[in-house]
C-alpha cells in the first residue's frame, strides 16, 4: 500500500527561545498514513535564531563576557558561575566556581540537560544542544544540516562567485548598548559582531568570522550626570 500524506502544510516558526545570543525555533507539520518508520518525511524542523550578542543586564547581573552555559551554572547555584564540557557528555551542565581552577575542584553536575541551543562541541564547529543531543548547525541555520560555506563565503555554494576570495564575513561593532544605569554613572558594554560584508551587513553567527581577528569587548562608562534629587 502506498503511504498517502495529509495535513502536509508546515506551521509558521515558534517563537525564538532566546532575545539574543543563540536560541532555537521549531515548526511542524501533521502527516498522516505512515506506516512504516522511516518511511515519513521529518514532522518536526528546528534552526537557529537571535544570533546577535547579549549585553550586559542590570537586573541579572550577569557577566556579558560569560557564555550562556556560564550563565546556566550561575543560575542554579550563585557560587559556580564558571562551566566544564566534557566530550562524552556535551549537553550536560558541570559547573565549578570562577575562583578556582579545574585541577582544584570537583566539577558539579547541575542538570542532564542545558538549555535548547546551548553551543556545544570542539571549539571551531557549529554545534547546538537540542533535548539533550549535540547536533551540528549548517550555514543554513538548521540543525543537522550538511550545508557549509564554499570558498566564496557563501551558504552551499559551489565556489563560483568569487576569483580567490577566501572570506566574506568581517568584525562589526555593536552600534546600540543598554548602559547599566539611568543617571548617576553606569557601564556599557561594547561588542562586536560578524556580519556579511558584501550583503548589506547582514548578521551571522559569529563562528563564520575569522575568531583570531575578534575585537576584544570593551566597557565605556555612560550617564555620568547626577541622579535628580528625591
Amino acid at each position: 500500500m502506498t503511504n498517502s500524506y495529509t495535513g502536509n502544510t508546515w506551521s509558521n516558526w515558534s517563537l525564538c527561545s532566546r532575545s539574543c545570543g543563540v536560541g532555537i525555533q521549531s515548526r511542524e507539520r501533521s502527516i498522516l498514513g505512515c506506516q512504516e518508520k522511516g518511511s515519513c518525511s521529518p514532522r518536526i524542523l528546528w534552526r537557529a535564531c537571535s544570533l546577535h550578542p547579549c549585553l550586559a543586564d542590570s537586573s541579572t547581573e550577569l557577566d556579558p563576557t560569560s557564555s550562556w552555559r556560564d550563565d546556566q551554572c550561575r543560575l542554579m547555584n550563585s557560587s559556580l558561575s564558571k562551566s566544564f564540557e566534557f566530550a562524552t557528555t556535551p549537553c550536560s551542565l558541570d559547573c565549578i566556581s570562577k575562583y578556582q581552577s579545574d585541577k582544584k575542584q570537583e566539577h558539579v553536575r547541575l542538570a542532564e540537560r542545558v538549555e535548547d541551543g546551548t553551543r556545544c562541541g570542539p571549539k571551531g564547529e557549529l554545534r547546538l544542544c537540542l533535548a539533550g543531543v549535540c547536533h551540528p548547525l549548517g550555514c543554513d541555520l538548521q540543525l543537522s544540516s550538511n550545508a557549509k560555506l564554499d570558498r566564496c563565503g557563501v551558504c552551499d555554494g559551489k565556489g563560483e562567485s568569487c576569483m580567490d576570495k577566501v572570506n566574506t564575513y568581517t568584525w562589526e561593532q555593536m552600534k546600540e548598548g543598554k548602559c547599566s544605569a539611568t543617571c548617576g554613572g553606569g557601564r556599557r558594554v561594547i561588542q562586536f559582531i560578524c556580519v556579511e560584508s558584501n550583503k548589506s551587513g547582514n548578521k551571522v553567527h559569529h563562528e563564520f568570522c575569522n575568531q583570531s581577528e575578534r575585537p576584544k569587548n570593551q566597557v565605556e562608562s555612560c550617564n555620568n550626570f547626577p541622579c535628580p534629587a528625591r
